[in-house]
C-alpha cells in the first residue's frame, strides 16, 4: 500500500480513493501513522507543521480569507 502513495505532501480523500484506498484503508493508514489527518478529507504524509497545515487548509477551504504575512506566504512571497 505504501508504494501507491507518492511523495505528494497533501492528499484529499478523493485522491486516496483514486489510488484504491477506501474509507477503512485510509483509517488503517492513519492508525499506522503513514498519513496524518489534518481535517475531514485532508491528509498529509508527515506530521503537519504550521506551514503545511496552512497550505492544507487553504486548499480544502478556498472560502477562507488570509491576510498579511500569511497571505504573502501562501502566494509564495517568503516565510511567514
Amino acid at each position: 500500500m505504501r508504494a501507491k502513495l507518492t511523495p505528494r505532501k497533501i492528499w484529499t480523500t478523493a485522491q486516496l480513493n483514486a489510488i484504491g484506498l477506501d474509507y477503512r484503508s485510509i483509517n488503517r493508514v492513519v492508525e499506522e501513522r503513514s498519513l496524518h489527518r489534518v481535517e475531514r478529507g485532508v491528509y498529509v504524509r508527515t506530521p503537519a507543521d504550521d506551514r503545511l497545515l496552512l497550505r492544507a487548509l487553504a486548499r480544502n477551504r478556498p472560502s477562507l480569507v488570509y491576510s498579511g504575512p500569511t497571505a504573502a506566504h501562501l502566494y509564495g512571497y517568503g516565510p511567514m
